[in-house]
């Protein structure tokens, strides 16, 4: 959750790398040409590996998938107040052209589904704009949402730690801050 990081030298070939989505801006290299691609055989059989798919479930509706990708996320904790908090982030999120994203809590609750889940055992995003409706803004939250490039925390509790580290905030009900925006969008 970028609390440890790690300096390394990599003396040996093939290096590999993985970055996670939209958390750099990708650039085009000085010199495209340069690079070359090498054929590489890993030489792994099936009896090497330690794990297998043993089946793939659909989403069954709604599906908030492109998390990741998404440029507005609308984010919803606790706040919601339970599973029928979030039509007013779902027309929000509608409106705007992105997604809705909920903290830890949501989905251990059964409100929503896992996949919209945002944080260190969710999905990390980094937007640019996060909305973080009624969302207290653990450590595992912040987390998966530190990325992004605005944050604009809503919260009755002026001292909620995403109200705090916030680059701006709104202290009410989520409730009614929605339906305003809502209003004024319209």
């Amino acid at each position: 959750g970028g609390t440890v990081l790690e300096r390394m030298r990599l003396d040996a070939t093939p290096a590999v790398l993985t970055v996670a989505g939209h958390a750099i801006e990708a650039e085009l290299a000085a010199n495209p040409g340069a690079a070359k691609r090498r054929p590489f055989t890993a030489g792994i059989t099936p009896a090497d590996l330690r794990a297998q798919v043993a089946r793939i479930d659909a989403h069954a509706s709604g599906d908030s998938s492109g998390l990741a990708r998404a440029r507005i996320v609308i984010g919803v904790g606790r706040g919601a107040g339970g599973p029928d908090g979030f039509s007013g982030a779902d027309r929000l999120a509608k409106r705007l052209g992105g997604v809705v994203g909920v903290s830890r809590v949501v989905t251990s609750m059964g409100w929503r589904p896992h996949y919209e889940q945002v944080g260190q055992s969710g999905t990390r995003i980094s937007p640019d704009v996060y909305f973080a409706f009624g969302i207290s803004g653990a450590a595992q939250h912040w987390a998966g949402c530190s990325s992004a490039k605005t944050i604009i925390a809503i919260n009755t509790d002026a001292e909620a730690p995403m109200v705090t580290k916030a680059d701006y905030a709104v202290i009410g009900d989520m409730h009614e801050v929605l339906s305003a925006l809502l209003d004024a969008l319209d």
